[in-house]
């Protein structure tokens, strides 16, 4: 009799369970939830609270490193095709070479990721004004999507000072170490 009344415990304690996992994945079908653990409650909150992401924000460009890890892959799997090698060793081995890179090749790199920041930058902008616009903050001219000179916000300056600092400090930089290299 102690053995069944050990199974049958066991058996409730796995249908609590199950009715747990369910309840974090919202998928239960019974009106009366188990109680949840806190730590369970708080996973199941912020899976909630989690906005919906707008699908017409820019993407952010990649970095100079995965978009040179993104070209090499195919090349390291095909040299290490009878090695069997798992996929973080395919990326160790990438990292390597990428360390081993000379500057020059990594500056190809890193120039077109700052070419496609750049870019992103100025569709963020339009995307931040088209959204802003369709909220009803200003109206924008449909031909250049910029918006008039006399609505321009003064956050919108503000943004321009500081992204022309940066690049200038970019290029300070940039001379600095073309100078000592």
């Amino acid at each position: 009799m102690a053995k069944m009344s050990k199974a049958r415990a066991a058996a409730n304690e796995a249908e609590l369970e199950l009715k747990r996992q369910q309840a974090i994945l919202g998928t239960l079908k019974h009106a009366s939830e188990p109680e949840l653990s806190a730590a369970e409650n708080k996973k199941r909150k912020r899976k909630e609270a989690k906005a919906a992401k707008d699908p017409n924000v820019p993407k952010k460009p990649s970095t100079a490193y995965l978009t040179y890890q993104n070209e090499m892959k195919t090349q390291v799997v095909e040299d290490n095709k009878d090695k069997g090698l798992k996929y973080t060793d395919i990326l160790r081995i990438i990292a390597d070479k990428w360390k081993n890179l000379p500057e020059e090749a990594k500056k190809e790199y890193t120039d077109k990721q700052h070419d496609d920041m750049e870019t992103y930058k100025a569709n963020l902008a339009n995307y931040n004004r088209a959204k802003k616009a369709a909220e009803g903050g200003f109206p924008l001219d449909d031909a250049t999507m910029e918006v008039p000179e006399d609505q321009v916000d003064e956050d919108d300056e503000e943004i321009d000072e500081i992204d022309q600092a940066q690049e200038k400090s970019d290029s300070e930089t940039d001379e600095e170490s073309v100078e000592s290299g």
